[in-house]
């Protein structure tokens, strides 16, 4: 890549980065700021909106004889306005024998809310969940952490409210071990509209098959999303830019996701909403995460291991150093596979310790414009070879050993 167009990579990942989460005017801004670039490059551009439910939160808080700061577990329970007075439990990571006794108690778990410990939890009828994030050296402002709200499938268990506090407080008030504390939070659930942005280059002598792109632009909530993935959106403009140049022989269609932190939402959104399409749908191409200084390189094959092969073969070949391998990736190509189209996923995934993703440490500081370029070299070089194929070289049929993969992460993290 040259040093112009690796210069307006750069400024295209500068440009998205500010939190913008799904639902909300900051990514109503972004989807703008992306249609106006596609615009520039002659392609036929539009907008599907699709309505998602939103976490309107008017009050949390947290008391154990005095306040501790916290933040709303989005989509869990909610509390009348003098919130809810229970005894004080932890509960290590909500294992059943944990939970025993644990009935009408507010507990502190110290792990992640999975499906299974959300289950776990309502089963042992606890009054209310504190959660934790980040670790006991970092900041402990919550507006830098990573967020945490439930999926859709949580909710379909039950409610719980539930608070966030950071890592510190949690370990002093485990230690404290106060006999009661009080949880309040005073939240309401609304629908607002995200939106798909999509351009389409029609196919020169093939027009019947579509290759389709993928990248999300919305961030989680605390995060400038700059690696998470403003970098992928900016990689996927210069892909756009690239065939629009030159004509592809399929026809290409770039989906520009949003809500895809709140659950995948946008592919899913999209995936309904072209039900009629997925036959012609030949291939999907997702890119989620790039630009770290420090990483490594990594290509998700989730379809037959041919793909793989082809995929490791090229990269070899043109000197792209990363790992390919047959499995699923947590991102937007998971409902296509899901529906029979065969995806594969680029990525950059950074040296722990370096550059953290879904909080505020995931910024332009720790990032580079040079591995974001390669990436973007080699996913054009990579399409554009399977683009040429007289017949296209990629196995229509999802394997059975990804389908259980595919089952397996649906079953972990329902969208």
């Amino acid at each position: 890549m040259d040093k112009d167009r690796m210069a307006r990579l750069w400024r295209d990942t500068s440009a998205l980065s500010y939190v913008r989460v799904g639902g909300t005017d900051e990514e109503t801004r972004a989807a703008g700021q992306i249609e106006a670039l596609l615009g520039e490059t002659g392609a036929r551009v539009w907008q599907e909106p699709f309505e998602i439910p939103f976490f309107e939160i008017d009050r949390a808080a947290l008391c154990a004889g005095e306040e501790i700061p916290c933040a709303a577990v989005r989509f869990s329970g909610t509390t009348g306005a003098e919130g809810i007075c229970a005894p004080f439990a932890c509960v290590g990571d909500a294992k059943p024998e944990e939970l025993e006794g644990a009935r009408g108690k507010i507990v502190l778990c110290q792990e992640m809310l999975t499906l299974e410990r959300w289950r776990s939890l309502l089963e042992a009828g606890v009054a209310g969940v504190i959660t934790l994030t980040g670790s006991v050296i970092d900041d402990t402002n919550l507006v830098r952490m990573a967020p945490a709200l439930v999926k859709e499938a949580h909710r379909r268990e039950g409610n719980i409210p539930a608070v966030q506090i950071c890592a510190r407080d949690a370990v002093r008030l485990a230690q404290r071990k106060p006999e009661t504390v009080t949880l309040c939070l005073q939240a309401r659930t609304v629908k607002r509209l995200s939106r798909n942005v999509v351009c389409e280059l029609p196919g020169a002598s093939r027009p019947e098959e579509m290759i389709v792109f993928t990248a999300h632009y919305d961030s989680v909530a605390n995060s400038r999303g700059a690696c998470d993935n403003a970098a992928g959106s900016a990689a996927l403009l210069e892909t756009v830019r690239y065939f629009a140049a030159h004509a592809p022989q399929r026809t290409m269609r770039f989906v520009f996701t949003g809500s895809e932190e709140r659950g995948l939402l946008g592919s899913r959104a999209y995936v309904e909403a072209h039900e009629d399409e997925l036959g012609r749908m030949v291939l999907e191409v997702n890119v989620d995460m790039g630009g770290a200084t420090l990483g490594t390189n990594k290509i998700f094959v989730t379809a037959d291991d041919g793909l793989r092969c082809l995929a490791r073969a090229m990269a070899d070949e043109t000197g792209y150093l990363c790992d390919v391998t047959q499995d699923t990736y947590s991102s937007d190509s998971i409902p296509f596979a899901d529906s029979g189209v065969p995806a594969i996923n680029f990525a950059r995934i950074a040296t722990p310790g370096t550059l953290t993703v879904h909080n505020w440490q995931d910024s332009l500081e720790w990032m580079s414009p040079e591995p974001l370029a390669e990436m973007t070299d080699f996913l054009i070089a990579f399409v554009a070879r399977l683009d040429g194929a007289k017949r296209f070289p990629v196995e229509q049929e999802i394997p059975d050993n990804v389908r259980e993969k595919i089952a397996a992460y649906l079953k972990r993290k329902p969208y």
